[in-house]
């Protein structure tokens, strides 16, 4: 993930109160503190971060999860299409796999808002190829697919299991119709709309 990135997620999850400085934001999250004070003004600029003397304090929860979804961009790692459905994907994954977006909703809130055709996962690149050889006997041609995994690269800094903030942000800033139910569904269920307040 993208040194802002991670410095949005670590504001928006960790909600420091009453007020956090760049240092903070950089060695929680292990980026310089250059890269945590860019990502600091591109909040402020969205009006979701304010700045005094005394360091920096959240304005606006949604703008800021808006402005880390409008710049949000995974690392892919794989596009997987195979002769399974999204269940059978789930149900076979490795245990080391961090789930995302619709399955995220569907495994961890019991709650299905839309039929989806992808699984999406955040893994270690490392673990590729076993995950690869998991489901080698049935990948097939995108034409024939039942559904696509969807893998992308996970870091040390990921949190388990991933927070609803970055599944939000996963959803949003996908281009699928299937996505937007699941991602209305959270900001009102989580509270990510900026009017429910946090979780």
């Amino acid at each position: 993930m993208r040194a802002p990135e991670r410095v949005w997620r670590w504001i928006l999850t960790a909600r420091p109160e009453p007020r956090f400085s760049v240092e903070d934001a950089a060695q929680a999250t292990g980026v310089t503190p250059a890269a945590a004070r860019a990502a600091c003004q591109a909040g402020r600029q969205a009006g979701a971060l304010v700045y005094d003397r005394r360091g920096w304090q959240i304005r606006d929860v949604y703008k800021l999860l808006l402005t880390w979804a409008v710049r949000h961009r995974p690392q892919v790692v794989s596009r997987l299409p195979l002769a399974a459905s999204v269940s059978a994907v789930e149900g076979d994954m490795l245990p080391t796999a961090l789930f995302s977006g619709p399955s995220a909703v569907k495994l961890y809130r019991n709650v299905l808002p839309s039929d989806y055709p992808e699984v999406w996962i955040y893994l270690d690149p490392a673990e590729w190829t076993t995950l690869r050889a998991r489901y080698a006997d049935r990948v097939v041609r995108p034409a024939q697919a039942v559904s696509t995994l969807v893998v992308w690269a996970r870091d040390a800094w990921d949190p388990v299991p991933l927070p609803w903030e970055q599944v939000y942000v996963d959803l949003w800033a996908s281009p699928h119709w299937w996505a937007e139910p699941f991602w209305r569904y959270l900001e009102q269920a989580v509270g990510l709309d900026g009017q429910t307040g946090p979780r």
